[in-house]
């Protein structure tokens, strides 16, 4: 195998110039210098591009230079041959996940590394799995479709990757810390289905292997539109649920949707907001705070603000784990004083305060505006 692949690292070195991909994914990576911290995640997409374009060279190669007898010496099953195309492509991409672990950590200083290399290996696969699929067309068509899809995802990039959550490997880059679990099981599907789709489509199977494979084909697609279907009907039942109780400090809290620890990091961020707003000699009216999971993505200025007062009661209607996060997720502090009509004056003051006082670590550094 080894000898394998210095032949395909020789070949892709010298007469696919694989030397220009690296260089590109070093200027790319020095783009961070004139982007701002909360510009760099747009760029992330790319990475994902320079990972399947670099892997259809590599599923190239074997049709490009009639290497059909270099394949042959990791054995003639098309499994086995997709195994290593698998593995060598993982291998010469290591730089593109290296430098992309960098850049995450610069971004997200306080998530543990641990999520970060889960959010980026789900990534890698995705970005592998699918250039198996594009390699069925012709190189240019393959290229141009890898644009097309990644372009989309940086457009689509924010909380607009909602609206794709099924089918968006950049999610979880949005809000590593709370990495949504259906997201990646969805993603880790669809991609099993592109392999499974480019394993059926570009070798040829004996009749009875070939009925193997469309079957668990299709028990991976069944088991990928569960996720959609079980969350629909999570949904129905969320609906119908009564409320949760709890209190913080003299607030009532009422949620369901979330988890208990979720609701209580928002009725304590809300508390600690209300103290340093109260030191300010201001007092707004507010008894309750209820948080309900919204189903679905809202439109216009909602699908930032989340938070809305009705009488004494703040309302809170969270659609993505990024709100669970308020430091380069969801700016709470803002929200919060612009429903208790805080004057301009006295708004940075009371912002920077939170942040410096910090009273039980929700607030580890400056907000970031949303993305």
């Amino acid at each position: 195998m080894i000898r394998m692949w210095r032949i395909w690292l020789a070949v892709l070195w010298n007469s696919e110039h694989i030397w220009a991909y690296y260089v590109g994914l070093l200027l790319l990576f020095l783009c961070k210098i004139i982007f701002t911290v909360e510009e760099v995640p747009i760029t992330f997409p790319l990475y994902g591009l320079f990972i399947t374009n670099l892997t259809l060279s590599v599923l190239k190669l074997h049709s490009k230079y009639r290497m059909n007898h270099f394949v042959s010496l990791s054995g003639r099953h098309p499994m086995l041959i997709a195994l290593h195309y698998t593995l060598f492509s993982l291998v010469c991409t290591l730089p593109a996940c290296g430098l992309l672990l960098v850049l995450t950590k610069t971004v997200y200083e306080t998530t543990p590394t641990v999520l970060l290399v889960m959010t980026i290996l789900e990534f890698t696969c995705f970005a592998i799995a699918f250039a198996f699929v594009c390699s069925i067309f012709p190189f240019r068509y393959a290229l141009a479709c890898s644009v097309i899809v990644y372009f989309l995802f940086m457009v689509m990039h924010g909380y607009r990757l909602e609206r794709i959550h099924y089918v968006a490997p950049t999610l979880n880059f949005m809000y590593p810390d709370f990495p949504d679990m259906s997201n990646i099981a969805a993603i880790t599907l669809f991609s099993m289905l592109m392999l499974g789709f480019y394993l059926w489509q570009h070798f040829d199977w004996p009749t009875k292997a070939g009925r193997w494979l469309l079957l668990i084909n299709a028990l991976i697609l069944a088991a990928y539109l569960l996720i959609p279907v079980g969350q629909a009907l999570e949904d129905k039942q969320l609906a119908q649920a009564p409320y949760r109780q709890a209190q913080i400090g003299e607030l009532s809290l009422q949620y369901k949707g979330v988890s208990a620890i979720q609701a209580q990091r928002f009725g304590q961020a809300i508390v600690d907001i209300l103290a340093v707003i109260h030191a300010q000699g201001l007092q707004p009216d507010l008894t309750e705070i209820q948080i309900i999971r919204r189903t679905n993505i809202p439109e216009g200025a909602d699908l930032e603000h989340i938070m809305s007062l009705e009488g004494t009661t703040l309302i809170i209607q969270p659609y993505s784990n990024k709100f669970y996060e308020f430091n380069y997720g969801y700016n709470i502090i803002r929200d919060l004083l612009d429903l208790t009509h805080v004057d301009n004056t006295i708004r940075q003051r009371i912002m920077n305060t939170v942040v410096l006082e910090d009273r039980h670590q929700l607030f580890t550094g400056r907000p970031h505006k949303a993305l």
